[in-house]
């Protein structure tokens, strides 16, 4: 079967990795979207595992359309009652919602668009459509344990992204200095133990409700299996002991809280915590530039370089995940190289992750 497998724009290629090394797929890449051929169980398999995404969708239909999608929809019948949504982009005579009552007339079932148990979705890109079964039912790039949050607290496949960028794996030792509600350090301690960022909420997932998926509990309970009993190296520290309070109440709920070291300390200090050359990847989203002053924001970045300067191994990789002031701060990364940099979409903003090495 064909499914469509939708990121933020920019994280194409980081999904695209992360589908090739779990399950040995190759995708079709476009913005925002991955193409790819699945057999039997494996959707589910994917749809439970896979941390850099937002939505799975089963494709049933896709086409390029003149005026409106309705005109080579093919009708078809559904055994289970339905609800539609969907996604448009560009410039049509219609709406979202125009569009989902017009499609559900060319389905013979029992249409409830708001307690439908199959999820149909569709995706309007300018004279593009794309239509079929939405088996996640929500959005994946949310996490159930990301309750106790901050200003711009991450999504959880952005950070799982960031952790790919740095070429994170369990047996590698890393840090975020500015950890904030801590979704970093349990994003890499979720990979450390192979376990799915959707354990504790695999019953909201909607294939559960399919009949065609009615094994849906012993698939992921084989996946569960997987997991790793592991002691990672992996330090949440922030400033503020608030930040901490709220990275240790997340961590609890994502069941990953004994495997994350926890430390309120300053940037300044952070040298005499750890030996020197000792870290593999120091990953973070740091405070905002434009929320504090440029003198500030100076001082900081030059103190977090040079402290990364001492504490990074000499193949060790920073990742940082910014929204402004760019170029100000490739400036202040001295000593350190470029090597990428990934444009990101949140919402209407860009953001940059800027990986960095020595």
């Amino acid at each position: 079967m064909k499914i469509l497998i939708l990121t933020n724009p920019g994280l194409e290629a980081i999904s695209a990795q992360e589908i090739k090394v779990l399950f040995n797929l190759n995708c079709e890449l476009s913005e925002g979207k991955l193409l790819c051929d699945v057999i039997d169980e494996k959707v589910l398999e994917l749809c439970y595992m896979l941390r850099t995404i937002n939505r799975v969708i089963v494709l049933i239909q896709s086409f390029s359309f003149d005026k409106t999608p309705l005109e080579k929809f093919e009708s078809f019948k559904t055994e289970q009652s339905f609800k539609i949504n969907g996604q448009r982009e560009g410039t049509h005579f219609f709406t979202s919602f125009e569009l989902s009552n017009l499609l559900a007339k060319k389905i013979q079932g029992s249409y409830n668009p708001k307690q439908g148990i199959i999820h149909y979705y569709f995706i309007v890109e300018n004279n593009i459509f794309y239509f079929g079964i939405d088996i996640s039912g929500f959005d994946l790039g949310k996490r159930a344990y990301r309750l106790f949050l901050g200003p711009d607290s991450l999504r959880g496949n952005i950070a799982a992204s960031l952790l790919l960028i740095a070429e994170y794996s369990a047996n590698k030792k890393i840090i975020d200095p500015f950890c904030r509600t801590g979704i970093i350090p349990i994003e890499a301690a979720l990979i450390a133990k192979n376990k799915s960022p959707h354990f504790f909420n695999k019953n909201n997932f909607a294939f559960t409700k399919i009949k065609l998926y009615d094994n849906w509990k012993n698939v992921l309970e084989n996946i569960d299996r997987n997991e790793e009993e592991t002691n990672p190296f992996i330090y949440a520290i922030d400033p503020q002991f608030k930040n901490i309070a709220s990275s240790k109440k997340n961590a609890n709920l994502a069941g990953v809280n004994k495997i994350i070291n926890f430390s309120r300390k300053d940037l300044y200090w952070l040298d005499l915590k750890f030996n020197d050359q000792s870290i593999d990847c120091i990953i973070t989203q740091p405070p905002n530039w434009l929320k504090n002053n440029d003198k500030t924001m100076i001082k900081l970045y030059s103190q977090f370089f040079e402290q990364s300067k001492k504490l990074l191994s000499p193949k060790g990789i920073i990742v940082l995940y910014i929204h402004e002031n760019k170029k100000q701060i490739i400036e202040l990364a001295l000593g350190f190289k470029l090597k990428k940099e990934i444009k990101i979409k949140q919402g209407k903003e860009d953001w940059h992750a800027l990986q960095f090495v020595l």
